[in-house]
């Protein structure tokens, strides 16, 4: 969905001139953007990476990893990245 969009946006800026910057969030963390399940949310829903994390490690679960480790993470504090956001407007 977010590519579609992205390439909507990018053919009404080469079609009628439309100007445009596009920005990606990644994973931005801070306080209240994540819940643990049962803990400090409610027990349904789909815990972001962080929360995954820790909700394995407080059960004492295996954690779960995406291609056996392999993925890689980038995590931005949320006043950085809303700074960042502003820059770029």
């Amino acid at each position: 969905a977010k590519q579609l969009i992205e390439r909507v946006i990018y053919a009404e800026g080469a079609e009628n001139g439309l100007e445009f910057t596009i920005v990606r969030p990644f994973n931005w963390i801070g306080p209240r953007m994540d819940f643990i399940p049962g803990v400090d949310g409610p027990s349904e829903g789909v815990p972001r990476v962080l929360a995954c994390f820790s909700n394995g490690l407080l059960r004492g679960e295996p954690l779960k990893l995406v291609d056996g480790g392999q993925s890689q993470r980038t995590f931005l504090y949320i006043k950085d990245a809303i700074e960042a956001v502003l820059l770029m407007i």
